[in-house]
C-alpha cells in the first residue's frame, strides 16, 4: 500500500444557486445533489483514480449514508478495511452552496468522523504501514486523531502529508506542524497558522517560511486562479494553475493534494510534483460534485500538457 489516508468522509448535499444569501435572504436552489464527499475519502479516492494504491482510515455512520459511501470508495479502489460504520450516529454530511461563478460555501456536520479514536488509527496503521510510503490526513477528523496517527508515520518512516483543513488556531495544530513533513494549505489557513496575512504573494512568501520554521521540508500554498506557491529551504517559486472553465470548486484543494502525492511517490521533483497538483486541481474544477470530479492520471497528464502548448 504506497498512500495511508487518515481523515473524514461524508455525504455532501450540493445546492446550486445565482449567490450566495445574504443575512436573513431566503434563495431557492436551481438544483440540488446528493456526492460522496469528506476531504479524507475525497483524497483517497483522487489518489485511486490516479492509479496508486492507497488505504483509508476512517468512519461512517449506521444511516442509509454509509452504505453509499461505502459503495463509492470500493468501487474507486480504495481500501476500506478500516473504515468501520459505527451504529446509532449518522455519517458526516456537508451542506454545499454552489454559486454561478463556481465557488462554494460550506457547512460541516462531522457524524461519525468525529468518532475516529487515536487507538482506532492505531490498529489500522499496525496493518497498512508495512510498505506504505506516504500518510496523508487533513482536520475534519480530531486533531488528537490526526497527531496519533502522523507520529506513528513518522516513528514508521513514512512521509507525511498534512493538509490543516479546515483551519483551526495555531494552538491547536502546532503539535502537527512539528510532525508534517509536506504542509499543503490555502491563503486562509496559511494566515491563521502563520499569524501573518497572505493576500499578495509576498505576503504568502512569508507565511510559508514563518511555517517552515516548525521542521517542515515544504509548504505550498494554493492561490486559487493563480495557481501555487512553493516554498522550501531552497527556493520559493509561483506555479501557475492551467486555465480552464470553472464549474465547482468542490473537492479541488483534495485532487491538489493527491496530485502532488502521486507525483512525489514517481520520484518527481518538489517542483514537478505541485505542477501536477495544480494540473489535478484545474481538472476538478471543470465538473460538479466532489468525487465526481476527480481526475484520472491522463487527465491531469493531458491537462499539464495542454498548458504548455
Amino acid at each position: 500500500m504506497s498512500v495511508i489516508v487518515a481523515g473524514s468522509i461524508n455525504m455532501d448535499l450540493v445546492l446550486n444557486v445565482d449567490h450566495f444569501p445574504a443575512p436573513g435572504e431566503t434563495l431557492t436552489a436551481a438544483e440540488l445533489h446528493y456526492f460522496p464527499g469528506g476531504k479524507g475519502a475525497n483524497q483517497a479516492v483522487a489518489i485511486a483514480r490516479m492509479g496508486t494504491p492507497v488505504a483509508l482510515i476512517g468512519r461512517v455512520g449506521s444511516d442509509g449514508n454509509g452504505p453509499v459511501l461505502l459503495e463509492g470508495l470500493q468501487r474507486n479502489g480504495v481500501d476500506i478495511t478500516h473504515v468501520d460504520a459505527l451504529s446509532e450516529v449518522s455519517s458526516g454530511l456537508a451542506f454545499i452552496t454552489v454559486e454561478s461563478g463556481g465557488q462554494n460555501s460550506i457547512v460541516i456536520f462531522p457524524g461519525a468522523n468525529a468518532r475516529l479514536t487515536p487507538s482506532d488509527v492505531e490498529t489500522a496503521f499496525a496493518t497498512l504501514a508495512p510498505g506504505a510510503r506516504l500518510l496523508v490526513t487533513q482536520l475534519e477528523v480530531p486533531p488528537e486523531t490526526v497527531l496519533r496517527v502522523m507520529s506513528l508515520a513518522r516513528e514508521g518512516g513514512l512521509k507525511t502529508v498534512f493538509n490543516p483543513a479546515p483551519a483551526r488556531p495555531l494552538a491547536e495544530v502546532q503539535p502537527l506542524l512539528s510532525v508534517t513533513d509536506y504542509l499543503i494549505l490555502n491563503e486562509t489557513e496559511a494566515q491563521i497558522l502563520s499569524g501573518i496575512e497572505a493576500n499578495s504573494l509576498d505576503q504568502a512568501a512569508s507565511a510559508a517560511r514563518q511555517l517552515l520554521k516548525h521542521g517542515i521540508e515544504a509548504v505550498i500554498i494554493t492561490l486559487g486562479s493563480a495557481g501555487s506557491l512553493l516554498v522550501n529551504h531552497e527556493l520559493e517559486l509561483q506555479i501557475p494553475a492551467p486555465i480552464v472553465e470553472v464549474v465547482d470548486t468542490t473537492a479541488a484543494g483534495d485532487a491538489f493534494v493527491a496530485g502532488i502525492c502521486v507525483a512525489l511517490l514517481e520520484g518527481r521533483s518538489m517542483e514537478e510534483a505541485v505542477r501536477f497538483g495544480n494540473g489535478a486541481g484545474a481538472v476538478a474544477v471543470t465538473r460538479l460534485g466532489a468525487q465526481p470530479s476527480l481526475p484520472t492520471y491522463q487527465e491531469v497528464l493531458q491537462t499539464i500538457s495542454d498548458e504548455k502548448a
